[in-house]
């Protein structure tokens, strides 16, 4: 920290810079309480607030590769004065693994001998058992966000990639049996008969002519139409 007596330039202070710019014109103005004034100001502006603890308590630390009685600990260190103790007690057995957790939860002892029966668990469990359990409980969150971030991008490539080209495909087939109809609505060679009577003779079934079409008029021309086929 600042040490009492220092020039008022601030040349015999070796600090990081983030912390002396903040209290440059106390150093500057020559008073004979700047060390005070100093680190009262600093103090202000660095200390953690006491909400801001209490997120961290909850959001912020987790048992990760300690042991319970360490993340107790970590706990404690963290809580301000008005943080209860069955609070943190509360928030402890919240971060430790289930297989764990329900056993001692049903414990009526004090939380330092639950965090000593809490270690001894965990060294008669296998590793891989305990921080795969802890891992599954700490970061479900996690992984669920994960998991909405692909489909949205796999949603997102699908309209990219697929979308168009199957609406180009299906514009396509439409046109080509949009044509395929006018085709045979035209068709009338010589002026004479309609495409089925044309192309099937005698098997065209009646509802399938199409004017103009001279099949009715002229028999004996569309009998010899048709034996051409």
């Amino acid at each position: 920290m600042l040490i009492e007596g220092g020039k008022a330039d601030g040349t015999e202070l070796h600090e990081d810079p983030k912390f002396v710019e903040n209290v440059w014109d106390i150093l500057r103005s020559g008073s004979q309480t700047k060390y005070t004034d100093s680190k009262t100001r600093l103090l202000n502006l660095f200390k953690e607030s006491e909400n801001a603890r209490i997120q961290r308590l909850i959001t912020g630390i987790d048992l990760g590769d300690l042991k319970p009685s360490q993340l107790l600990q970590k706990l404690r260190s963290v809580a301000t004065s008005g943080v209860s103790e069955n609070l943190i007690k509360t928030l402890w057995l919240g971060k430790l693994p289930d297989s764990i957790k329900n056993i001692l939860i049903v414990s009526k002892e004090d939380t330092d001998s639950l965090a000593i029966m809490a270690d001894k668990i965990c060294d008669m469990s296998p590793k891989t058992e305990i921080y795969s359990t802890s891992f599954g409980h700490n970061s479900s969150n996690e992984l669920l966000d994960r998991v909405k971030n692909l489909e949205q991008q796999i949603s997102a490539l699908c309209i990219r990639t697929g979308a168009r080209p199957r609406t180009r495909n299906n514009n396509y087939f439409r046109n080509r049996s949009r044509s395929r109809s006018n085709r045979r609505h035209d068709f009338n060679p010589k002026g004479k008969l309609c495409y089925f009577h044309f192309r099937f003779g005698t098997k065209c079934f009646p509802e399938k002519c199409q004017t103009p079409c001279s099949w009715n008029q002229k028999p004996q021309e569309n009998q010899e139409n048709s034996s051409l086929q």
